[in-house]
């Protein structure tokens, strides 16, 4: 990420690769969330990716805790679609 902070605006290759990872990410948590047997996978895949993405920056400025309340948050999100589904 901090690649294409830098430098993806100026480099399709960094963006290309940072689009990947991403990309990958997200199939990754909608397969987990389809073989957890929960509803609207992509949608969800996209706010729990939301999560994921922001305690890595949230980590480094505001220190351990970030992984704690992010955690908290992709639980809470979890049970809303549970009590829905």
């Amino acid at each position: 990420m901090n690649s294409f902070g830098e430098l993806g605006s100026a480099s399709a290759e960094i963006a290309a690769v940072v689009r990947t990872r991403k990309d990958a990410l997200k199939r990754y948590l909608a397969d987990f969330l389809r073989e957890a047997g929960l509803p609207n996978v992509e949608s969800l895949a996209e706010q729990l990716f939301l999560v994921v993405e922001e305690v890595v920056t949230a980590a480094v400025v505001s220190g351990p805790d970030a992984a704690r309340h992010a955690r908290r948050a992709a639980a809470t999100l979890l049970a809303s679609v549970r009590e829905c589904a």
